[in-house]
C-alpha cells in the first residue's frame, strides 16, 4: 500500500509538470490548494511523505476546528503560528522547477479533494524537534505521533 501512495504521489506532481493542472507559479490569495501547498514546501519540505501529509492535515484539522479560522489562508497567516511566516523564511522563493514544489502541490491536492486521509489522529499542533524552542501548549497538550522530525500534538478533548 506504502509503494502506491509513492507512485500516485510521484503521478501526480509529474502531472503538475506537465502543466495539467491550474498554473501553480503565482501567489492566488483565493486559492487554498496554492498556500496549503506553500505551507508543505517551507514547513516540512525535506521530512518523510508521510510528514508533509501530515503537517497539512493539522492546517485542514485547524481550518474544520472552531477555534481558528475556517480559511487555510487566514489559518496559516494567523499571528505566530506557522514558522516560516515570520522567521525570513518566505525571502527564500519557491523553486517552481523543484521535485519538493511538485510534491506539496501534490500532498496538497490530496489532502484538499480528500483523498488522503488524515495520519495525524486529529492534531491541530505540531514542532519541529530539530530546531525549535518555544511551544510552551506541547506540554498541555495529548502527543498523537512522530514523523520525522515533526511531534504532533492535539488537545487532550478536541473539538
Amino acid at each position: 500500500m506504502n509503494l502506491i501512495m509513492k507512485l500516485l504521489t510521484i503521478l501526480i506532481g509529474i502531472a503538475f509538470g506537465l502543466g495539467l493542472y491550474v498554473d501553480c507559479k503565482a501567489e492566488n490569495t483565493e486559492d487554498p490548494h496554492w498556500y496549503l501547498a506553500e505551507a508543505i514546501y517551507y514547513e516540512a519540505r525535506g521530512e518523510p511523505v508521510a510528514g508533509q501529509y501530515a503537517v497539512a492535515h493539522v492546517i485542514m484539522n485547524r481550518v474544520k476546528s472552531k477555534k481558528f479560522p475556517n480559511w487555510v489562508y487566514s489559518v496559516i497567516y494567523q499571528e505566530n503560528q506557522f514558522s516560516y511566516v515570520h522567521d525570513g523564511s518566505l525571502n527564500t522563493p519557491i523553486d517552481y522547477d523543484s521535485r519538493e514544489w511538485f510534491l506539496a502541490r501534490a500532498i496538497a491536492g490530496d489532502v484538499l479533494s480528500g483523498f488522503h486521509k488524515d495520519n495525524t489522529h486529529g492534531s491541530d499542533h505540531y514542532m519541529n524537534v530539530s530546531w525549535a524552542t518555544d511551544g510552551w501548549w506541547r506540554f498541555v497538550m495529548l502527543k498523537t505521533k512522530l514523523i520525522g522530525n515533526h511531534t504532533f500534538y492535539k488537545e487532550k478533548m478536541n473539538d
